[in-house]
């Protein structure tokens, strides 16, 4: 077939629309979908690297990357590299897919070598490519949904270790044991990880969103010898949130699970990360039930810190992130258990125009508190 000129082209072509299209060459499109089970992964993957590469070094010719996920919270665009025309001014393809590379040969590479390594670990690997650590995380979830495997695990990248447990009684967690009386890191777990335990020895599950005041709760024995105590140092991470979920499954019945955080708006959207998780890789913890530090509580003196507690202003943004918040709750497929004190904390928060963290209050009136709202059970608020 005779080359054309560029007049040819122009003869052809009645507008410069017209035009851009006639010159831009066709696109190899490679879809990154579903693979048939996690063992043959890393076959997938290398695959779809050799067409890249083929595509690129051998064809010289431009590749239309799709993701077909069935996730619709994991909304990934499709990737053109290089992209020509005027696109090419308005989207910057080529950091997107050079991390996508990375992160795709490194999961090969671990997999292939049965290597198991922290997002950290990864992140650091090459720290001017990613730029943040999330977006590693960002494209652990994308491989996730659009490789449809059941845990994240498969990949061998693990979120970092992060939350922290105090036991009363020996814990065994599929093949690792935690040892009672010490402050233990959340192991790594699958999200059907075996726990036993001499469960009679356990009265509660308390998960602090503070680990400041889960290390001064620990050194109280009147709480801790029969308490079961749980920090994820604020949001809580993957790991955290898993440790519960099978916990919340492998122990009795007698046993309650209640959470205590900051009094404030984000005190209770961390009460809410834990009850009800956004991750398939961890199911929701429904015997959670949020106790505290509720506003009233340090309005009336509850504990005897009425005097060691200054309450702070809600700034305008902590109003409207309560007001999100509440509008949000509307929407949660939560027990009324869980949803009722979530909501009437936000509302007497937003009444008062108030809030206060719980790391302030002096350690003998912590023992109190939870001593408490022990003896009050569920219905203390």
């Amino acid at each position: 077939m005779p080359c054309k000129a560029l007049s040819d082209f122009m003869d052809e072509c009645g507008t410069r629309a017209d035009l851009w299209r006639a010159l831009t060459p066709a696109y190899r499109e490679v879809s990154l979908s579903k693979c048939d089970s996690a063992e043959t992964l890393t076959a997938d993957i290398k695959m779809v690297l050799s067409l890249w590469r083929n595509a690129f070094q051998q064809q010289s010719q431009p590749v239309l990357i799709t993701f077909k996920v069935l996730n619709e919270k994991c909304n990934v665009s499709p990737l053109k590299y290089p992209v020509f025309g005027e696109e090419g001014v308005k989207d910057a393809p080529a950091h997107r897919i050079s991390t996508l590379t990375s992160m795709l040969r490194c999961v090969m590479t671990k997999m292939v070598h049965e290597e198991v390594c922290t997002v950290r670990d990864v992140y650091y690997q090459n720290v001017e490519l990613y730029g943040r650590q999330r977006v590693v995380s960002d494209w652990l979830k994308v491989f996730q949904s659009v490789f449809q495997v059941s845990n994240r695990d498969v990949f061998c990248i693990v979120a970092a270790q992060k939350g922290l447990c105090f036991l009363p009684q020996d814990l065994s967690c599929g093949n690792l044991t935690l040892k009672a009386s010490h402050s233990n890191l959340i192991p790594y777990l699958v999200e059907n990880t075996a726990m036993t335990s001499d469960w009679s020895r356990i009265g509660r599950v308390i998960v602090l969103e503070k680990d400041s005041v889960f290390n001064r709760i620990i050194k109280s024995p009147e709480i801790s010898n029969q308490t079961l105590i749980v920090t994820g140092k604020g949001y809580p991470d993957l790991l955290t949130r898993r440790f519960l979920s099978c916990l919340a499954r492998a122990c009795s019945d007698h046993v309650t699970f209640e959470i205590y955080t900051d009094s404030d708006p984000y005190g209770i959207d961390i009460a809410l990360k834990y009850m009800e998780s956004e991750s398939e890789d961890v199911a929701n913890v429904r015997r959670l039930v949020y106790r505290g530090v509720f506003i009233t509580d340090l309005i009336n003196g509850t504990g005897n810190f009425s005097e060691s507690l200054q309450l702070l202003p809600m700034s305008p943004r902590d109003f409207r992130y309560a007001t999100i918040l509440l509008s949000k709750l509307n929407t949660k497929a939560l027990l009324e258990s869980q949803a009722t004190p979530l909501k009437r904390e936000l509302q007497r928060q937003l009444f008062f125009l108030r809030k206060a963290e719980m790391n302030v209050v002096p350690e003998a009136s912590f023992a109190y508190y939870f001593q408490r709202k022990k003896y009050l059970g569920r219905a203390g608020n």
